[in-house]
């Protein structure tokens, strides 16, 4: 099997959705800095998984999202907002960097830089296609996980206002109607 590298994943193209967000991060980068993500959140988006847990299934996460030029104007705009077809967004999700000999998670601010340097343990994937959203993850090992998708529509339900996609690191973005409050 061909693999190709990109972004420190090696990104298997025998699934046809790879080919959607392969070059993501060329993309706008819809979060400045890394955002925390907590813990339910975190297993929430298809976890727990042997590479979400660093021994500890609530260890904490962060997490950096791409949007392609589709979308962009609709993830920077203020209020409610409406996503055009084609647009794709990815998140990766990332451990905290640990401290105490890896004992306990660092959560002074992240270096971007130096985590935009590691290879992220999930993506986490949005694609908008006559009018509607799918949803996929993507592995440590750059392969598309085969899953049933109802989880993250499940979530993703309490942005209909932000046409379901979580835009919380954006001032002035519509917020979320549910738990995430």
């Amino acid at each position: 099997m061909t693999v190709v590298a990109f972004s420190s994943l090696a990104f298997h193209p025998a699934d046809k959705r790879q080919g959607l967000f392969i070059n993501y991060r060329s993309w706008t980068k819809a979060t400045e800095r890394p955002q925390d993500m907590s813990p339910s959140m975190a297993l929430s988006c298809v976890g727990p998984r042997k590479w979400d847990t660093n021994g500890n299934p609530h260890w904490p996460k962060v997490f950096v999202v791409y949007v392609n030029k589709a979308g962009e104007k609709a993830m920077k705009q203020k209020g409610s907002t409406k996503f055009p077809d084609g647009t794709v967004i990815v998140k990766e999700k990332y451990p905290r960097p640990p401290i105490f000999g890896g004992k306990e998670p660092d959560l002074r601010p992240v270096d971007t830089q130096k985590l935009l340097k590691q290879k992220p343990e999930l993506l986490t994937v949005m694609v908008k296609a006559d009018g509607k959203w799918d949803y996929f993850a993507v592995g440590a090992d750059g392969k598309v996980q085969d899953g049933d998708s109802s989880k993250c529509r499940s979530c993703h339900e309490y942005m209909k206002e932000n046409d379901y996609a979580f835009r919380p690191y954006f001032e002035g973005a519509a917020a979320p109607t549910g738990p995430w409050r």
